[in-house]
């Protein structure tokens, strides 16, 4: 089994989501204060960033998925882990 980030490909693996994430571009609010808040990817380079900014530039919801052999029967440690990291990460969203 492995865990891949983001949109996966056909395959011939199965594949259960787990839960998503979304990349954020973030800064403090006192360094935006003291520095200012980029308008531009290419402003990025001369920050550092924590809070959220460049909204417009926040890509769309991706997956976290359990990725693993096509098998009619998979194993029970397997399966379990699957649970696990499914509610433990949908716990966290």
């Amino acid at each position: 089994m492995a865990i891949r980030l983001g949109h996966l490909t056909d395959s011939s693996m199965m594949a259960k989501q787990l839960a998503s994430r979304q990349i954020r571009v973030c800064a403090s609010p006192d360094y935006l204060k003291k520095y200012g808040e980029p308008y531009s990817l290419s402003e990025l380079e001369l920050h550092i960033c924590l809070v959220e900014i460049l909204q417009a530039y926040r890509q769309g919801q991706q997956g976290i998925w359990a990725v693993y052999p096509n098998n009619r029967h998979l194993s029970t440690k397997v399966r379990r882990l699957i649970e696990f990291l499914t509610k433990g990460l949908r716990g966290a969203d």
